[in-house]
């Protein structure tokens, strides 16, 4: 976010900030001398309502926010708890953009992951690989459970 012109003192609101990638961001975003990073997490301000999302916005006004993963797991819990963690992150990333969308929210910056492309996909991945061939096993299960798979006919 540096590198566009940016008031340092608006509101920045990083989704999924206890996470590695998520605090990373916080980190870097004070380094760089960002003085209204909201550090709310998902279960603190129920971000799997959306009215409590819309409320969150409207009184905090994020100018910015970075969508990561909100809730996460090491390779144990995402092989039991996949269901768990694609339906809530499905909730929550749904009713921030809904909520940024309609607050005005001047930038969103959504951060995917590396497991919807072909593990057989060129590397630098480009953006064209997209559901080309077989994807990892854990999202293939993450792809079924979220009824994506139909799309695709996996």
């Amino acid at each position: 976010m540096d590198s566009i012109s940016v008031d340092k003192s608006a509101a920045v609101f990083v989704v999924g900030l206890r996470g590695l990638v998520g605090s990373a961001l916080v980190t870097k975003h004070q380094s760089l001398g960002y003085t209204n990073i909201l550090l709310h997490t998902h279960s603190e301000l129920g971000l799997t309502i959306q009215s409590v999302v819309d409320i969150f916005f409207a009184i905090y006004k994020p100018l910015y926010v970075i969508i990561s993963v909100p809730k996460v797991g090491g390779i144990h819990a995402n092989d039991i708890y996949s269901d768990d963690f694609i339906t809530i992150n499905i909730q929550i990333q749904t009713n921030v953009i809904t909520s940024a969308f309609k607050h005005n929210t001047k930038k969103l910056l959504f951060l995917g992951s590396s497991y919807i492309y072909s593990i057989f996909a060129p590397q630098p991945i480009p953006g064209n690989s997209l559901l080309t061939g077989p994807l990892e096993p854990m999202y293939f299960k993450v792809l079924r459970s979220d009824g994506g798979g139909d799309d695709h006919g996996l």
